[in-house]
């Protein structure tokens, strides 16, 4: 729903009155011995700014270490970070900058607790069909039954995680951005 939304607008943006101001993008090397990296861009406005993680590559034995997420330190700062240190990581990102057109965005963190498969986050009411819902990466666990989760905005007020296995703690990062 919301994802229909957010291709629309982006080939319709003119029509709907949403511009787009600046897109940028790249990849991310985080060396073997550094457990983040970031690289400078243009400013942007924070609160008119969808960041997007593009995929993820590296070597090593396990995925608690090397799974990413990216994030919008500052205006002009893009971080990608890991749980922890094991092999160089690359990590692909592209910064969407809206001129007009965007009515709220909010980002957070969902925090599984060892025992959890689906968790719940609240947020500040949105009309679904004009949201676009954004995952930015994953920590935690010690296998991908415990690392990965899948999000969906499941009503205007909650994101739902859900993951398929427990037993250790984890973390989703999501964005949100809701348009005019």
């Amino acid at each position: 729903m919301g994802n229909d939304y957010l291709m629309g607008m982006i080939t319709r943006g003119g029509d709907m009155g949403i511009r787009i101001a600046s897109i940028q993008g790249g990849v991310i090397t985080i060396p073997t011995a550094d457990r983040y990296a970031d690289v400078t861009i243009e400013a942007v406005n924070t609160d008119k700014a969808m960041l997007r993680m593009l995929g993820w590559n590296c070597v090593a034995t396990t995925l608690t270490y090397i799974i990413p997420w990216v994030m919008l330190m500052s205006p002009t700062i893009v971080r990608a970070e890991t749980a922890n240190n094991n092999s160089d990581r690359d990590i692909g990102w592209n910064l969407i900058e809206f001129e007009s057109g965007v009515k709220s965005k909010q980002t957070g963190t969902i925090y599984f607790g060892s025992g959890d498969l689906v968790k719940d986050e609240t947020i500040e009411e949105v009309a679904p069909a004009k949201s676009a819902l954004d995952c930015l990466g994953w920590r935690g666990g010690g296998d991908t039954g415990y690392t990965f989760s899948c999000i969906e905005l499941i009503n205007a007020t909650t994101i739902r995680a859900t993951r398929r296995k427990s037993g250790t703690t984890g973390e989703v990062r999501y964005q949100l951005i809701e348009f005019d």
